[in-house]
């Protein structure tokens, strides 16, 4: 069982995967209508790698079973393509197990069918994050994990799982720090009003256009100094405020955790999710090509 990761020209407009192909390693057409997009590619003289979908059930993209065979086929037949795999992807592979392995067995009659054929030498794959981890019979030749590789659950509560450790942290700084004085307010629409003579805010260097949820407004956190504080207020663009009342010693310049650990306080996708009122995966794939990423 090998981990495959799919590059990100894999996943844009057929326009854009056009020029993107001499840097992409393979193709995965859904369907014949794919076809005459391929001639193209074939000028430049390279065998091109095609991984096939199967629809089992997520009816989303993909062949239904007999036709992706035809397809298969057809690629297999053809000089300037070169069939590398036959895949599928579950649609509940974290809730309903019975429908995910009536999925899975769909798919292997597909691909034993295709391998009487005389059809072999390609990979098979259809496990993601929670079909790895519910349904081992499912690995096959690769698995396609995508939350598992940032060390989040697929669902919280699976707590009898493995210990995952968490690989991504998100951080900032705070650029700006105010005393507000008693009724007033901050940000937009005013949904942050100060309580005390004593109230305190730090802006942050993040917004939603960095993937920070608007909806954190209310109830939404982040560490400062080893300390949990509340969202201040609406999100902006490019900016957030937090009320660090009560917290000592912050200054400009300090790091802001939204994601990660700070000293003995931790938060992770999970909390920034259930905040917003969404999932980890909404949370971690909305952190914007903006935010600079660092590869430890």
């Amino acid at each position: 069982m090998s981990l495959l990761v799919p590059r990100p020209e894999s996943w844009r407009s057929s326009k854009r995967t056009a020029t993107a192909t001499g840097r992409c390693r393979s193709r995965r057409p859904r369907s014949r209508e794919a076809r005459p997009g391929w001639a193209s590619r074939r000028s430049r003289g390279t065998q091109i790698s095609v991984h096939v979908k199967v629809d089992t059930g997520m009816h989303r993209l993909g062949a239904p079973p007999d036709e992706a065979i035809r397809l298969a086929r057809e690629v297999d037949d053809d000089p300037n393509l070169r069939l590398d795999g036959f895949w599928t992807h579950f649609a509940d592979a974290d809730g309903d197990l019975v429908f995910t392995r009536r999925q899975l067995r769909i798919f292997l009659e597909a691909r034993d069918a295709l391998t009487r054929q005389g059809i072999k030498g390609f990979l098979s794959h259809a496990a993601n994050s929670a079909g790895l981890l519910r349904l081992p019979e499912s690995r096959l030749d690769l698995v396609r994990a995508g939350l598992l590789m940032y060390g989040v659950r697929p669902v919280r509560s699976w707590s009898d799982l493995p210990s995952l450790r968490p690989a991504l942290s998100w951080r900032t700084v705070v650029t700006n720090i105010i005393d507000v004085p008693v009724g007033e307010s901050v940000g937009y629409g005013r949904r942050f009003t100060a309580k005390s003579a004593s109230a305190r805010v730090a802006t942050i260097a993040v917004g939603y256009a960095d993937g920070l949820h608007r909806r954190l407004l209310a109830g939404g956190t982040a560490l400062v100094r080893s300390q949990k504080v509340p969202i201040a207020g609406t999100i902006s663009m490019d900016q957030a405020a937090l009320d660090i009342t009560g917290v000592p010693d912050v200054a400009i310049g300090d790091v802001v955790t939204l994601i990660g650990e700070d000293g003995a306080a931790s938060q992770s996708a999970d909390d920034l999710a259930e905040a917003a009122g969404t999932i980890a995966y909404e949370v971690l794939c909305a952190i914007s090509n903006r935010v600079q990423r660092r590869y430890n």
